[in-house]
């Protein structure tokens, strides 16, 4: 890129970067009017095997209310704050079934713990939009990447992401569930290393 970004991290490969964790971050971002998406059935697959999220950390399942937090994926707002005050889990109140991301620069991120090269991500969810499917001012983006320990949300390499938003008024986001899919392929003779290579 004009920037040099891909460069950069064309450069980090080349070293074998050495990682521990994996990390999926989704965030709402834009207008702070009444809007949300719904997330639900996630699947990271690394290296093409089974889903590296198991159970209710993937589909949100059957957890009881807990003011919204859930006890796989850690909330975070960076502008607004209405995530940290009402929570993810939804419906609201009640035993969960799929999460709510809203806000400005809020959402929700998962570390997890990997060994091996990583030669391939694959992030597959379902999201629908709620209030606010019309807002072009608002957008949403799944983002995945790797990183060390002591990493977060703010600090891990992003590889790949998906973004959805509404086109126009005349073609709003869509209010039924849909999937969406970001993928990333390390370049030839470039997998990247985890700290531990068995």
């Amino acid at each position: 890129t004009e920037d040099g970004s891909f460069y950069i991290l064309e450069e980090k490969y080349k070293e074998r970067f050495h990682v521990s964790h994996v990390f999926i971050k989704f965030e709402s971002i834009g207008d702070v009017r009444p809007s949300e998406a719904s997330i639900d059935d996630i699947v990271l697959k690394v290296n093409n095997k089974n889903n590296i999220l198991e159970g209710e950390a993937s589909t949100f399942d059957d957890i009881a209310w807990n003011r919204g937090l859930s006890p796989h994926w850690s909330i975070f707002s960076d502008a607004t704050s209405f995530m940290t005050a009402y929570g993810t889990l939804r419906p609201y109140g009640k035993v969960s079934a799929f999460a709510d991301i809203y806000g400005d620069r809020e959402g929700i991120w998962i570390k997890l713990e990997v060994s091996g090269p990583i030669e391939k991500l694959d992030l597959a969810f379902k999201l629908r939009y709620g209030r606010g499917s019309e807002n072009l001012r608002r957008f949403y983006i799944a983002q995945v990447g790797i990183g060390g320990e002591f990493d977060d949300y703010k600090s891990f390499q992003v590889l790949c992401q998906a973004i959805v938003a509404a086109t126009s008024i005349e073609e709003p986001g869509d209010t039924n569930w849909n999937v969406y899919n970001a993928l990333w392929v390390s370049p030839e003779d470039s997998s990247v290393m985890t700290n531990d290579p068995n």
